[in-house]
This record gives C-alpha cells, sequence and structure tokens, in this order.
C-alpha cells in the first residue's frame, strides 16, 4: 500500500468545480487516448509522478525522500489483481491511475496528472476510469490515501475522510484516508458504476448528483423526515432500481462519516 500516491493536483489555482460529463474511454475530442501501462513506461510514469507531486511546492528534500514510493513497479503492470492505465496525446505522456485490487476495498494506488494538463478535467476523466474498474471487478468501495493538497478533489468526485495514515515515505506526516462508496449495476452484457457526489461538501444532505460511469443522471434535492432523499434519476434504464441503490449508497455514506 502507497501513501503519497494519490495526488493528482486538480483543483490547484483554478476553479474546484467538477465535470459532469466525462467521456467513458479517451478519444480525440477529449485530447487524449488511453491505454494499458507497459513495463517499458513504467520509468516515465515514475517520472510524471515526481513532476505532478512536485506541483504542490514541495522541496527537494521531500521530493527525494518521496521518489522511491513514487516509482511505478513494473511487477504491478503484469500482475492480474492491479490495473494501470495511461493517457496520451499524440506526442506526450499526460497522467496515468493504478488500482489495485488485493482486498476489499480496492485501493487507489496512483494517481497523477503532468502539470501542463491541468485544467484539463484529465483527474476526473482517470477517476471516472479507477470506479468502473472497481465495479466491474466486484469492488463496493475504493479507498485512497491522498496527498493534503488533493483531499478537496476526492471529496467532490464523492469520497468521504474516514481517518488518517502516516506516510510511508515521511515520518510523522499524516495523510488523510478516505473512501468512496458505488454500486455495480449489469445491464445486458455491461457492468457499469454507480456512485454519488455532492454539489457541496456536504456528506449526505441536499444537492447530491447521482453519476453513472461519470454522467451525472440526476441529482437528490429535498431531505425527508426519515433521513431519506427524493431522488431524480433521468436518462438511464432501470430507474427504479437504481434508486433503491442511491438510498443504500447515501447509507453508506453516513455511516463512512461516522466511523
Amino acid at each position: 500500500m502507497v501513501s503519497e500516491r494519490a495526488s493528482e493536483p486538480v483543483g490547484k489555482g483554478r476553479s474546484t468545480g467538477v465535470e459532469s460529463k466525462p467521456s467513458a474511454n479517451g478519444d480525440g475530442a477529449s485530447g487524449w487516448t488511453i491505454e494499458p501501462a507497459t513495463k517499458e513506461c513504467c520509468r516515465e510514469l515514475g517520472e510524471l509522478a515526481l513532476r505532478s507531486k512536485a506541483v504542490w511546492g514541495y522541496d527537494d528534500d521531500f521530493m527525494r525522500a518521496c521518489a522511491d514510493e513514487l516509482a511505478v513497479d513494473p511487477r504491478h503492470v503484469a500482475d492480474p489483481a492491479w490495473t494501470i492505465e495511461l493517457a496520451r496525446d499524440e506526442t506526450n505522456l499526460l497522467g496515468f491511475v493504478a488500482v489495485s485490487f488485493d482486498a476489499q476495498p480496492a485501493e487507489l494506488e496512483a494517481m497523477f496528472v503532468a502539470p501542463e494538463a491541468l485544467g484539463r478535467r484529465l483527474g476526473e476523466h482517470l477517476m471516472t476510469r479507477a470506479l468502473v474498474a472497481c465495479a466491474r471487478r466486484g469492488r463496493s468501495s475504493l479507498s485512497i490515501q491522498s496527498d493534503p493538497n488533493a483531499e478537496d478533489f476526492y471529496c467532490r468526485m464523492g469520497a468521504v475522510r474516514v481517518g488518517r495514515q502516516e506516510s510511508a515515505s515521511i515520518a510523522g506526516r499524516f495523510l488523510p484516508r478516505l473512501v468512496l462508496p458505488l454500486e455495480a449495476m449489469t445491464i445486458g452484457s455491461r457492468t457499469h458504476a454507480l456512485w454519488i457526489r455532492p454539489v457541496s461538501r456536504s456528506i449526505c444532505g441536499a444537492g447530491m448528483e447521482v453519476l453513472v460511469d461519470g454522467r451525472v443522471i440526476g441529482r437528490l434535492d429535498t431531505p425527508s423526515t426519515d433521513g431519506a432523499a427524493d431522488s431524480c434519476v433521468v436518462d438511464w434504464p432501470g430507474g427504479a432500481a437504481i434508486a433503491a441503490r442511491i438510498d443504500g449508497l447515501r447509507s453508506r455514506r453516513v455511516g463512512l462519516a461516522h466511523e
């Protein structure tokens, strides 16, 4: 398990708004393509991770202390219990995400975006890829140990802070531990990821968006007296079944927040 890797610098120096409809797959319209990592690109991934981490203003001593942890082990590329995907444009590596499925919940092992690719919503796209991979592997949540500067991004994506854990690289440095609950839905031959995220920093109140594979399909607006919320699920098959799952996700968020 790693601790300094979930450091994608979304939101630094710009709006904290979250894109509502990222593409499920990389495409020309987004300016990048998604492909599986190979052993040959691991060094390049590690170099990108260092450049991405440095965006937060850490000094040289800090970055040297994190270097080994930010390296990408080629053995994980071939490990069936891991998935590592990267984003490229025509000339450059733009970012990557790594998830391990050794345990429940799955673990976000790394997510980084190149400094020159900030502002293009790539972080949300990679996070969506990670959540869809979790659904397809039968996982009901994704565990995240975040750089403190990136915590807000993960909370806006739908994660809930559940505690903190000491850094594996810097003694005495404690990092936020978060969990993002999700549901897997199979429609036909395809498995989709369903999750909810707050429009604000609310844990479970009004203003929750409902997403399937990163696409906003509805919103929870009006809490009722028993703590449930009215939902408005649109533009997706099986709306009634989704509504029941949404109530379960809200309850799980409440439980995580009070652990």
